[in-house]
């Protein structure tokens, strides 16, 4: 015998003896032997591949929108972080012209609306209307901005206040979704659905795991499950 040949044999034994320690320090599984435990084996490496494809595949896809959406949620815990940008109120008045009456003599709030857009340049989408006595009113939300509109239904003077909040408010009402419309809803929704994928196919990858560290992963995991446990507990006090 050559002495590569005996390198190689000695090698082989040293790692045989090395997965017969880990064995019995039950870092990881006896080996299985026979048709069963082939299939067995097959089942799981084809589990584990599937968890690793639809985490990567997630994440991958999302990985952007899970970064803003933890950015933008640090900022919604954080409100005083307004990094300068104060909150800045305007004030406008004027008189609408006799058009925003109907026929009928009721005030006509579309036509209203779409003059307070053009003429006083407010943003946002409607949250609400109304009449009350001789006081009608539009109020708005957007993302880091409200504004509403008072009028006078006999003399149609309107008063017009906006307040824009900033960059920093604004990224934490897109983050809630407030007055973002129905395509950013559904972006929000499905961010959530692939936040679940990823933590789950995430933990399966590990139940699957069969490496020396599986038992710590284990522990590490149990203890952040625990620690959330805890937290949520103490909140709800």
């Amino acid at each position: 015998m050559s002495d590569r040949e005996v390198r190689i044999a000695a090698a082989r034994e040293r790692s045989r003896a090395a997965r017969a320690a880990d064995v019995e320090a039950g870092l990881r599984p006896p080996p299985r032997h026979g048709d069963e435990g082939q299939r067995t084996h097959g089942s799981r490496s084809s589990a584990q591949r599937w968890f690793r494809k639809l985490h990567t595949w997630t994440s991958m896809t999302s990985v952007l929108l899970m970064l803003f959406f933890g950015i933008t949620g640090l900022l919604l815990n954080h409100p005083s972080w307004t990094f300068g940008q104060d909150p800045v109120t305007v004030t406008a008045t004027g008189t609408l012209p006799a058009a925003f009456r109907t026929s009928g003599g009721e005030v006509d709030f579309l036509v209203v609306s779409e003059y307070a857009r053009t003429a006083e340049g407010v943003h946002g989408s409607i949250t609400g209307h109304g009449v009350t006595g001789t006081d009608a009113w539009i109020t708005y939300a957007g993302p880091g901005l409200n504004a509403s509109i008072h009028l006078d239904t006999g003399t149609g003077d309107y008063t017009v206040v906006q307040t824009k909040q900033g960059l920093a408010a604004a990224a934490g009402d897109i983050h809630r979704g407030v007055g973002t419309g129905t395509p950013w809803s559904w972006a929000i929704d499905i961010s959530a659905v692939f936040l679940v994928v990823v933590a789950l196919t995430g933990a399966g990858i590990e139940l699957y795991n069969r490496s020396r560290h599986r038992r710590r992963d284990l522990i590490l995991a149990s203890a952040g499950l625990a620690v959330a446990v805890i937290l949520l507990w103490s909140t709800l006090q």
